[in-house]
């Protein structure tokens, strides 16, 4: 008679625990559980970076640019233009780094790599222009329209290399798709119009 199906296999003492540490073990290192493990982490760099903008810019959001736009619009519609000025500049400051991650996708190879090499490259710059925006932080002490440029830049960045790994439904910044929507059809022209103009 056959084993009941999901009964273990007969081996010897300690002989199935190995066995299911190896399986363990290669699950865990394979790139998917890597790639998977890195968006976690960049999620909750988007978040902590959102937060001290939030807080501690002036009530700006860096990573999540629908409700930077929504700031954006209500002190627009009272013409408070100073007010408006913090969420403009977050907002330019992830263009720009739209506009950068379509630079360095220029160097892309076609191919269906877990994570691309131009990926690495991205998030590498993303953490220098962290790194400038905690130094400047630290030594500013408080709000200023270059330190919340840095962080939405970093936020742009990270959001169109994530894009790039072609994981349906995953973003670790929260945009309603036309910012960074551009680059993740093939890293060609980016342009402000998509801001304004749903796609096709």
């Amino acid at each position: 008679m056959p084993p009941a199906r999901g009964a273990r296999e007969a081996l010897p003492d300690g002989a199935w625990w190995r066995k299911m540490q190896r399986r363990l073990l290669v699950r865990l290192s394979s790139p998917e559980t890597v790639s998977d493990a890195m968006l976690v982490l960049l999620s909750a760099a988007a978040g902590c970076v959102d937060a001290v903008s939030y807080l501690g810019l002036g009530h700006i959001f860096t990573a999540n640019m629908t409700g930077n736009t929504v700031l954006l619009g209500l002190p627009l519609g009272q013409a408070d233009w100073q007010a408006a000025l913090g969420s403009s500049v977050a907002l330019v400051g992830f263009i720009m780094g739209v506009a950068v991650r379509a630079v360095i996708a220029g160097r892309d190879q076609k191919g269906r790599a877990v994570w691309p090499m131009t990926v690495t490259v991205t998030l590498t710059v993303e953490l220098a222009v962290l790194g400038a925006f905690a130094l400047g932080l630290y030594l500013a002490g408080g709000a200023s329209h270059t330190l919340i440029l840095l962080a939405a830049l970093a936020m742009g960045l990270q959001s169109t290399a994530v894009r790039r790994l072609g994981i349906p439904g995953v973003a670790t910044t929260y945009i309603t798709g036309n910012p960074d929507r551009r680059d993740r059809r093939g890293d060609q022209q980016v342009v402000p119009c998509d801001l304004l103009c749903r796609d096709a």
